[in-house]
């Protein structure tokens, strides 16, 4: 009778998993104090929790992504699974999908020359203030991601253009802010699926994706977008109000730990 790994084991191999994916992207990558830090920007990962199902043929993990070391930067918290026949194939799979949506657009964000950051698309638009007054924002979006089984060429919505309202109400205040797409096509031609805003569900977000028109192909689709304010004086009002007034340590918000 085998006997299922233990949760740490299952850490212990899901961020194995995210070293390795992360080298073999030729990301230059160094374990220090139990996260995985991206050399040459200030970005630190650590898995926190994985979830196995179907027999192995699913694994879900959730990783914390830290923007900085101080304890006023922000933590990208992102759950994402992956499908496979076997628990090693379908961790790889979990891992490329974190890679190729949140990581890439986040070293993207951070103008990072390794790899795979070119592969992420950043586009300058503008809106208006809470005072009406024009202001420019930068948005950094991963490619979108094609799941599951389908026939002939992928036919997918563009999640930034269909998410454009909400990133408009999400940018009258000077704070950066990051989304999470994603999108599943049910047999009868709805959509479903979810839409986070700074880790957190936004029903609006949701709604628009709903709403939008049918994925045909693929049955599922995953987007991450990252919105920056560009002017100097709102990226400090922004870092200002981040700042905590009594928050954990910064390597005990990575480890999911409270006081």
């Amino acid at each position: 009778m085998s006997v299922s790994p233990s949760q740490h084991e299952l850490l212990t191999r899901a961020n194995e998993a995210l070293l390795q994916g992360m080298q073999t992207l030729g990301i230059e990558v160094e374990a220090r104090e139990g996260a995985i830090l991206c050399v040459g920007t200030p970005l630190q990962v650590l898995c926190h929790e994985v979830v196995v199902s179907g027999e192995g043929s699913i694994v879900s993990l959730a990783i914390h992504l830290a923007l900085g070391s101080q304890r006023s930067d922000p933590v990208i918290s992102e759950c994402v699974a992956g499908f496979a026949s076997d628990f090693d194939a379908a961790l790889t799979n979990a891992v490329t999908n974190w890679m190729l949506s949140v990581l890439l657009t986040a070293m993207a964000w951070h103008n990072s020359d390794a790899c795979p950051a070119h592969m992420a698309s950043s586009e300058n638009r503008e809106f208006p203030d809470r005072s009406g007054q024009m202001r420019s924002w930068c948005i950094v979006s991963s490619p979108a991601l094609a799941m599951g089984d389908f026939e002939g060429d992928p036919q997918t919505m563009d999640t930034k253009e269909t998410l454009m309202p909400l990133f408009a109400e999400l940018t009258r205040a000077p704070k950066m802010h990051w989304v999470k797409a994603f999108v599943t096509h049910l047999p009868g031609g709805q959509n479903n699926g979810d839409c986070t805003v700074d880790n957190i569900t936004s029903e609006k977000g949701k709604r628009l994706l709903f709403s939008s028109r049918t994925l045909a192909r693929p049955p599922m689709l995953r987007q991450f977008h990252i919105l920056c304010p560009l002017e100097s004086e709102a990226v400090e009002e922004d870092l200002a109000n981040a700042k905590p007034q009594a928050r954990p340590s910064f390597w005990a918000r990575l480890r999911g730990m409270k006081h």
